[in-house]
């Protein structure tokens, strides 16, 4: 069966005391072209579905007998009413009918009708025979040349939100109501494929069924998984792309909330992903694949064989699950580190201390390698969304902060047209990216077997990798692959705002201020989680820059909470402090509701190896391959100054 929408009118206006029929006529079908997939001899051809008005092409004998029904909402427990008479009229089907007086429902269904709120009626039929027809550099003419419906319905909420629309009057009034056209998988047609087509059409119609099966296969998973069936059949009936529900699905789910099962998950137990040593890993790869680092890692070898088969992509070295990435590390690790938690450093070296200790916290050593690294990440810290366990391209609607509200009248007939507010609607795409993050490994830790170094190659991996994405959102090229960051952003999309002419400016209450201010102007303020990024130089501005002649405070406080004009700060060396202004080198500082930034994290690890320029000395460089991208869903929520003078001393201005 399949179904399209129209409109209903009523032609009689009565009050339930009068206990007389209400009588109702309605266009029930047009010549619309419709977006519709049609399975023919176990082949799925999309196209746009024509319903001829012919004479002959249309069977009105049922919908004609006085037996038809008017259901509610196509359920055919809830007849409401009966269609009287059907006939084609100027290219439309047409039909008159009554609501029933027995019932409640179809009593009260009938004052919906009346009264404007029910607006949409949606006929059932049958395709008895299709004629495909092909357009160049277009989606094929579906020409249904034999129908037969049978049946109408009042619908409360169309599925079609995007429709055509047509007008219909009740009682004096006019409206605009949507025409709704949602497709019925249960059909059947046969359709017939005209001479002529050129091989690349060919091909493609070949491949459009099976990528149209896929979608629809896909779209109800992902829908069954999280209990929002409504909106898979909504996308299946509208056509809306995978990468398009995946992002529609996410913004109405909870935060932190798992899309769906990555293929690098293979449903590990704790004893499971206990076993898996990342340093027997590394070994293996850092030795090239030997037979004797081979039997030692048989165990990841075969977790990770499994990883790429359900991937569908060969392993360039080890594909770690993302069951052992999302587990905390196994226990004797965890007790090697809270011996050992002082002797981390950022070259695995057995022997050297570190300068500049990359010391692993107490409180992380119980943690995943996953929490690790978005502990370690700046603007996780500062409130970016993390988006976990993607699979595929993801599409998240945009929309402009802020809007409109009228108040309107109830009989003012203005309705239909209240001021949308210029509020425009877009995507906000997340793609899978990888970012590859190297560590240095000498000869000596090669050998070594302590259980820290496990949690020390783990830890230095995610480090590296949570440096690396902190750099793509402040700082990214855009350049492919790497994500588009903060101060590359175009100059129209986010808040710009310049502190000198050329030769840059020093950070002063007000300039501080102009940034706040242009935030909170862009509605930001209502995201939460407000606060600035800046480098070394930016916080010695702030500690060195007077609010004022005669207060005597400072915009960053030595002694008070780390916050300036009141919001927090944190500091990242990954913030730029070479930039060229062509006058002068000049440092970046950032204000903005950092939860509008976006993470995309697709729940892919994998170890590869190279040899380092010194391969006298048996070092070794360990590489982590990850999927992950970046994105802006309010690229208006941020503000930014590229040209920030260092100070040197106290001042004002």
């Amino acid at each position: 069966m399949y179904r399209r929408a129209a409109t209903l009118t009523t032609t009689r206006k009565t009050t339930p005391a009068t206990n007389e029929a209400v009588r109702f006529r309605t266009v029930f079908s047009s010549t619309e072209p419709v977006e519709r997939v049609l399975e023919v001899d176990g082949e799925v051809v999309r196209g746009l579905e024509v319903l001829s008005h012919d004479s002959s092409a249309v069977d009105l004998t049922f919908l004609s007998s006085s037996r038809a029904p008017l259901l509610l909402d196509h359920d055919p427990r809830q007849q409401v009413g009966v269609i009287d008479s059907a006939r084609i009229e100027g290219g439309q089907g047409r039909a008159d009918g009554r609501f029933s007086r027995a019932t409640e429902l179809a009593r009260a269904t009938a004052m919906d009708v009346q009264d404007g709120v029910r607006r949409n009626v949606s006929v059932g039929y049958e395709i008895r025979r299709v004629r495909v027809e092909p357009r160049p550099g277009g989606l094929p003419i579906l020409r249904v040349t034999s129908w037969r419906p049978f049946e109408i319905s009042v619908l409360s909420v169309p599925a079609d939100m995007s429709a055509a629309t047509i007008e219909a009057r009740s009682a004096g009034r006019s409206y605009t109501t949507e025409v709704e056209m949602p497709p019925d998988e249960n059909a059947e047609a046969v359709t017939t494929v005209e001479p002529g087509m050129t091989p690349e059409a060919q091909q493609m119609a070949e491949q459009a069924p099976k990528r149209e099966a896929e979608r629809q296969r896909e779209i109800r998973a992902l829908a069954a998984r999280h209990q929002r069936r409504d909106l898979g059949e909504q996308a299946i009936n509208t056509g809306m792309p995978l990468s398009q529900f995946r992002g529609t699905l996410l913004d109405v789910l909870s935060t932190g909330t798992k899309l769906e099962t990555p293929p690098s998950e293979l449903g590990l137990s704790t004893k499971e992903t206990n076993r898996f040593s990342f340093w027997r890993a590394a070994q293996y790869v850092l030795s090239g694949g030997g037979p004797h680092e081979a039997k030692q890692a048989a165990y990841e070898l075969e977790l990770s064989a499994a990883v790429s088969q359900r991937m569908k992509r060969p392993a360039k070295g080890i594909l770690i699950p993302l069951d052992v990435l999302e587990a905390p590390p196994p226990p004797e690790v965890q007790r090697a580190m809270a011996a050992r938690s002082g002797r981390a450093f950022r070259t695995l070296d057995s022997t050297a201390a570190s300068s500049g200790a990359n010391l692993i916290p107490v409180e992380h050593l119980g943690a995943s390698f996953i929490e690790v690294l978005y502990n370690m990440m700046r603007v996780r810290q500062l409130g970016a969304t993390v988006l976990s366990g993607l699979r595929g391209d993801v599409d998240i609607p945009k929309r402009a902060l802020g809007g409109v509200a009228q108040w309107v009248g109830e009989v003012d007939g203005n309705q239909g047209n209240l001021d949308d507010g210029d509020s425009t609607f877009s995507q906000v795409e997340l793609r899978f990216h990888e970012i590859m993050a190297t560590s240095k490994m000498t000869r000596r830790l090669q050998i070594q077997s302590d259980p820290s170094i496990e949690a020390l190659t783990r830890s230095d991996l995610a480090t590296a990798i949570a440096l690396g994405i902190d750099l793509a959102a402040i700082n990214g090229s855009g350049t492919d692959p790497v994500p588009l960051g903060l101060l590359n952003l175009p100059e129209n999309e986010t808040n710009r705002v310049t502190f000198g002419t050329g030769d840059g400016g020093n950070l002063t209450l007000a300039r501080a201020a102009e940034m706040a201010v242009a935030v909170k102007k862009a509605n930001a303020d209502q995201l939460g989680g407000l606060a600035w990024l800046m480098n070394a130089d930016g916080w010695r501005n702030g500690i060195l820059t007077k609010k004022d002649a005669g207060s005597g405070e400072f915009l960053i406080s030595d002694t008070g909470p780390a916050t300036m004009l009141g919001y927090p700060y944190a500091t990242s060396e990954q913030v730029p402090d070479d930039i060229d202004t062509g006058g002068a080198t000049t440092s970046a500082l950032i204000f903005g509701a950092w939860n509008a930034l976006l993470i995309g994290e697709f729940g892919t690890l994998e170890l590869i190896a190279d040899r380092v320029t010194d391969i006298a000395s048996g070092n070794l460089r360990l590489s982590a391959l990850m999927g992950a991208d970046i994105a802006f869903r309010y690229p208006e929520a941020f503000a930014v100054s590229t040209d920030m003078l260092p100070r040197t001393e106290v001042g004002e201005t």
